[in-house]
């Protein structure tokens, strides 16, 4: 039930970014990782499976590699040399290896043109600082409930996969971070894993309520205290975050999206349509709903804005 909230309604209009089909091949991967902490018998090629099916989302920017260090690490530290018998995290890192090489050999242009092009324009666009990422309204309610909760569940006796998907949300935030930019789309994986950890850790202490273990750290009060507290946190956290899932849908009619089909349909459908846009929206899902072509091979001009941000008005 947690899993659609988290990764389907919570996105919102990010849905389809890279972050975001990261934290869906992430979440198989997390089950596995809380499972090989517990040492579970799991089929062989469940596991395989489960570590290449991740490794394709971890793999689509460098950054996201930051997230199977840190779990990687626990389940090292918490099985000791037996991990290294794993074969999970050899198949991870060789795929890591793989990609970039597959690049260079089937997409030279990547390195010899995209990249430079990517450093000399898309680095001016939009950065910010880390300081102002941390504490920003993107990434600063989604630690309130990171940081308390993954100190709770390294402290407490929470179950492994609690303590899993904490380290997959400080790894995304320090992905989003690193990135330098403080978009919401960076930070989304971040708060996919704060929603996913304030109801886990919800969920444990309600098993333990209901379970009536004597052997649980925390008493009833205390425990019933818990969960009252963290719900509000998650609430308060979670409140600020505008996200218009379904909302948009509702009222496409209204939508600069739907007047442009009716004022391109007469000339656009099914046709090459050159774009001279630095933006996504309103074009995409524009042609894609008149089932029409890019004329040019970029999805948008946005590399002008970063060779603009440098260049004096005026000057050549």
């Amino acid at each position: 039930a947690l899993v659609p909230v988290a990764l389907i309604v919570f996105p919102g209009d990010m849905f389809g970014q890279r972050e975001h089909l990261m934290a869906v091949t992430a979440v198989p991967y997390l089950l596995l990782a809380a499972a090989r902490v517990r040492r579970a018998a799991l089929p062989l090629p469940r596991r395989l499976g489960t570590a290449l099916f991740a490794a394709m989302g971890f793999a689509l920017k460098p950054y996201f590699l930051a997230i199977p260090a840190l779990i990687e690490l626990f389940v090292l530290m918490s099985r000791g040399r037996d991990a290294l018998r794993d074969p999970v995290p050899w198949l991870l890192a060789a795929c890591f290896v793989a990609y970039p090489v597959a690049i260079w050999i089937w997409l030279p242009a990547f390195y010899t043109d995209v990249v430079p092009l990517v450093m000399a324009s898309y680095e001016a666009i939009g950065t910010a600082s880390p300081s102002i990422i941390l504490l920003g309204n993107q990434l600063g309610p989604a630690l309130i409930v990171l940081i308390p909760l993954g100190i709770a569940a390294f402290m407490g006796r929470f179950p492994p996969l609690i303590r899993v998907v904490t380290l997959a949300g400080l790894g995304a935030a320090l992905s989003g971070v690193v990135q330098n930019k403080g978009w919401p789309y960076h930070l989304v994986p971040a708060q996919i894993m704060e929603v996913m950890l304030g109801a886990l850790t919800v969920a444990a202490l309600v098993d333990r309520l209901a379970e009536g273990r004597a052997a649980a750290p925390v008493s009833i009060p205390t425990a019933t205290r818990a969960i009252v507290g963290l719900t509000l946190l998650s609430i308060v956290s979670l409140s600020v975050y505008i996200r218009s899932t379904f909302y948009d849908q509702w009222g496409y009619r209204n939508t600069v999206a739907a007047q442009l089909i009716d004022i391109e349909r007469p000339y656009a459908e099914n046709k090459s349509v050159l774009v001279l846009s630095p933006g996504v929206y309103p074009h995409f899902p524009t042609l894609n709903y008149l089932h029409a072509k890019m004329a040019q091979r970029f999805e948008t001009i946005w590399p002008l804005q970063g060779a603009y941000a440098t260049c004096p008005r005026g000057e050549p």
